[in-house]
């Protein structure tokens, strides 16, 4: 069984650790059958973000000389909807082997609560080569909208939503891309990672998706995360459409616009 929380400074619910349980299947990385064993094993960090229906922390995987592995992301999932759209979610995904997804590596429980590890992948995202590099030419923004609605062309194709998508979420890695950061996203949720349409309580689907590649783009032209994005050409006259708050002023699709990006090359 899975640890209890131990708190690194008295109740402070910011600096939590506790070791997953070590008997939990890695089946979902492709790995059928091979088990976390007794000197290798997932533990939970810092508290990244909190809400009422679950908590994400830094996760770390430990060897036996207490050497880090690898590192990513854990959820701890509390609400009883969000624990259902997490199994759906979680059904999706082992059912979908898209070279593009970053599947979870570990599902366990932490006293009594479902919780979902996603290792980070070793390629930088979006944001981090941004942040490092400043804005990116256009041309550039236009080859990664191509290497990112082809992959979403396909994904939506296996009806797999991501929701939520944001350029820390897509990892460049040649001439395509690999995305993470599959959690549920729940009709209603605010944030400034989900289109309109899901903060007023409608339910992601692919025009979603595409709003988040709006945002990327955006983000990837002016260099820094932006809002409220306005720019000169066609490309940003598409970008500027693809953040339209009415879906229905979106493209149709991501195969729709891969075409328009055709035009554009």
């Amino acid at each position: 069984m899975a640890r209890r929380f131990v708190t690194d400074q008295g109740a402070s619910p910011k600096k939590m650790s506790a070791e997953l349980d070590g008997s939990a299947l890695k089946a979902m990385r492709g790995e059928q059958g091979e088990q976390v064993d007794g000197v290798k094993r997932w533990v939970l960090g810092d508290e990244l973000a909190e809400n009422p229906v679950w908590r994400v922390h830094e996760a770390r995987e430990v060897g036996p000389n207490s050497e880090v592995l690898a590192t990513g992301r854990a959820v701890v999932v509390h609400g009883q909807k969000v624990q259902e759209a997490c199994r759906v979610r979680l059904e999706r995904l082992r059912a979908c082997r898209h070279p593009a997804v970053v599947h979870p590596v570990l599902e366990s429980r932490l006293d009594g609560w479902p919780v979902v590890v996603m290792q980070r992948p070793t390629q930088e995202s979006v944001a981090q080569q941004v942040r490092r590099e400043g804005p990116w030419p256009e041309l550039r923004v236009l080859r990664l909208g191509v290497a990112i609605c082809e992959v979403l062309a396909g994904l939506h194709g296996l009806g797999l939503v991501h929701g939520a998508l944001t350029w820390g979420c897509v990892h460049p890695e040649g001439r395509t891309v690999r995305i993470s950061g599959w959690r549920p996203v729940l009709p209603g949720s605010w944030s400034d990672r989900v289109a309109p349409e899901v903060s007023w309580g409608k339910r992601a689907d692919a025009r979603s998706d595409l709003w988040g590649v709006g945002r990327i783009l955006a983000n990837a032209l002016s260099g820094k995360p932006t809002g409220l994005w306005q720019g000169e050409g066609v490309l940003a006259r598409l970008v500027m459409r693809l953040l339209r708050a009415d879906p229905a002023e979106r493209p149709r699709d991501a195969t729709d616009v891969l075409s328009i990006l055709a035009r554009l090359r």
